[in-house]
């Protein structure tokens, strides 16, 4: 996209806190079965942040003021971003839901984030499994794909309200990394609708035919169906084929930002040549895009830039990103 300014690239920054007082970022796992899984003990919870220090000692995780059942991993600088300490915790059947704190030293985190049991299975995926089998912890399943039916995506969210995917990494799906899209199904369908969706903290790489991410909505019928509030930050997008997000038709009010996108196949982030887009906020990324990136499929369908606007879409604001190289559009 030509005649953009390249300015400072924005970072998201954790929360101050006092000293020695433990900082969470962000949690994976925001409601979820308590029973079931590993000890049936419930879903794992993954807790990203700061200040947990190498080794658990008398240190502890908290859901609305009761001790998590299990404890599975503890460390500092262990999660895939390598500036950030991550915590894995069970929470068991005793756990109400509630706000989720660590606590080390006697010191709790800030009351940031919160947990909310809720019906549900937990699924094991692990190399060396089949995926012919349950897909329990005895028994994995050898894909994610296989085990949550993804149809080639690692994540693919089809309706709902309050979504959040976080801290996750997928890799080498032939679909999308996250998948957000639906569409009519018969002529008699209900109004389809995906609202107030979080993307936060991933690394989604290597789509070996689609992109990173899409957000889009069918319509065929006519009855409103959409996707309405999707924040994607803090994300990696790398290697993907065609662009590392792509934004469809029957979309609104969709941010952007602090995300970095490292030479996908031939664009940084695509928005279609859809009158339906509207409202996009493009900001404070880091898109490093050059000639010869890994593009396999139909590469013809998309020219190489850092960001591409359809002419249809309406109220696409692109600003304060920083492009590399610096005078490619």
């Amino acid at each position: 996209m030509r005649g953009l300014l390249r300015l400072a690239f924005l970072t998201l920054a954790a929360p101050a806190a006092a000293s020695g007082q433990p900082v969470v970022s962000f949690v994976d796992v925001q409601a979820g079965p308590t029973r079931g899984g590993q000890g049936g003990l419930g879903a794992p919870i993954g807790i990203f942040g700061t200040g947990f220090g190498a080794t658990r000692g008398g240190s502890r995780v908290l859901i609305g003021g009761r001790e998590v059942a299990s404890h599975l991993v503890w460390g500092a600088k262990n999660a895939a971003n390598p500036r950030l300490d991550m915590i894995v915790v069970q929470p068991g059947p005793k756990v109400r839901g509630g706000v989720v704190t660590v606590e080390v030293g006697g010191k709790r985190s800030r009351q940031l984030h919160r947990f909310t049991p809720a019906r549900g299975w937990v699924l094991a995926v692990a190399p060396g499994g089949k995926d012919g089998s349950g897909c329990a912890i005895a028994s994995p399943c050898l894909t994610i794909q296989h085990a949550i039916g993804t149809k080639g995506h690692c994540f693919y969210i089809s309706h709902g309200h309050r979504i959040r995917i976080v801290g996750n990494v997928g890799a080498g799906t032939p679909g999308y990394g996250v998948h957000i899209f639906d569409q009519e199904r018969s002529s008699n369908d209900i109004k389809r609708e995906i609202t107030d969706v979080l993307v936060e903290g991933n690394v989604l790489s290597g789509s070996t035919e689609r992109s990173g991410l899409i957000v889009a909505m069918g319509d065929e019928g006519r009855r409103g169906n959409n996707v309405a509030g999707v924040t994607i930050r803090g994300n990696t997008f790398t290697g993907n084929n065609f662009a590392g997000v792509a934004i469809g038709g029957n979309v609104s009010n969709v941010k952007i930002t602090g995300n970095a996108f490292r030479m996908n196949g031939r664009q940084g982030v695509t928005i279609y040549d859809e009158p339906t887009i509207r409202n996009v906020l493009i900001s404070g990324n880091l898109i490093d895009q050059r000639p010869g990136g890994p593009c396999r499929v139909t590469c013809e369908w998309y020219p190489v830039a850092h960001v591409q606007v359809g002419g249809a879409a309406t109220g696409v604001r692109v600003r304060s990103n920083t492009y590399r190289p610096a005078d490619r559009p």
